[in-house]
């Protein structure tokens, strides 16, 4: 699995100035949309997420549908192009794989569960 660094690129005062955007040193990092929240029901589905912590890295392994393509051409501006994908399956695994007498019994329980 090839991983890309999605991290947005930190812009100058001007470039906030020149996009109406206040300046300010709490410019997001991540761009929006790209963040997956899992409710109650998604978390009782998976064992997985149960044990996580915060700060934890995790393996996520999914699988969705393009569901639409966008593409504009603007006079004296940039090309623009995106692509919406629904996901409809997902896998999250801690990406430090504990052995089973490393894990307290609620982490044993869950891997169990998931086998």
């Amino acid at each position: 699995m090839n991983l890309v660094d999605i991290k947005l690129p930190k812009k100058t005062k001007e470039e906030l100035k020149k996009e109406g955007m206040p300046s300010t040193d709490d410019q997001e990092q991540w761009p929006y949309g790209l963040r997956l929240d899992f409710e109650k029901e998604q978390v009782d589905k998976m064992a997985s997420l149960k044990n996580l912590n915060i700060g934890d890295k995790v393996l996520v392994q999914g699988e969705g549908s393009v569901v639409e393509v966008r593409m504009s051409e603007r006079q004296g501006g940039e090309d623009r192009h995106s692509v919406c994908i629904q996901i409809e399956k997902v896998s999250v695994e801690s990406a430090k794989k504990k052995k089973p007498e490393d894990m307290s019994m609620k982490e044993y329980k869950a891997m169990r569960m998931n086998e």
